[in-house]
């Protein structure tokens, strides 16, 4: 096999699924290169490895999605985006130390929400497959995660709940909806769809 760091993020989560490799192999070969390389590279402002290892950990056992073809595989976060008990400083000095206080369950509820909006998500309404042709990418989750967090400031609350994600999920969301024939021969709109997924309970994965 080729080093873990050459095969493709697909590859890798082939070789997870096939047992070739495990979570944690995936994990420590990246930390250690992390290691390695950070005084030449810098490419990480934080490195949460233990978070890292737990995780993996969890993969190795089973838990979560087994079906996702990245089931496994390990990812960076750009320090643009608000992590919940990690520090993030969005490139700026001024942000120094800053840890976000969005709790996880927000941010869990709305990626969820997103994927559930993908007619290829097996956790897809019924509906959902019936009627959208694309769904929300990753990164609507994180607009609807920097929309809560600023309708919370608006309300004066102390964090984003999810009421504030669900207040802003049809701005955030229903451009990125593409429906297909079904959906406009019965007339339906993107808010429509996400209405719908709104009233739904969300489903854990």
């Amino acid at each position: 096999m080729a080093e873990l760091h050459d095969l493709t993020a697909l590859e890798q989560g082939r070789a997870v699924r096939s047992g070739e490799v495990s979570p944690v192999d995936l994990v420590d070969h990246y930390l250690d290169r992390i290691g390695r390389l950070s005084d030449s590279v810098g490419a990480f402002v934080t490195v949460t490895d233990e978070l890292a290892r737990k995780q993996a950990l969890l993969a190795a056992d089973g838990v979560g999605d087994r079906s996702s073809p990245l089931y496994g595989v390990p990812t960076a976060v750009k320090d643009l985006n608000t992590t919940a008990g990690v520090v993030t400083q969005f490139g700026s000095a001024t942000m120094a130390g800053y840890v976000p206080t969005v709790s996880d369950e927000v941010v869990r509820y709305a990626v969820q929400l997103v994927a559930r909006s993908r007619p290829e998500d097996p956790l897809a309404p019924k509906y959902v497959k019936e009627y959208v042709r694309w769904g929300g990418s990753p990164r609507a989750s994180q607009y609807l995660v920097l929309g809560a967090k600023a309708r919370a400031a608006v309300l004066g609350k102390l964090c984003a709940d999810y009421d504030c994600v669900r207040s802003v999920a049809r701005q955030v969301l229903r451009h990125r909806l593409l429906l297909n024939f079904n959906a406009r021969a019965q007339k339906l709109s993107s808010a429509d769809v996400i209405d719908k997924l709104l009233v739904e309970p969300s489903v854990e994965r």
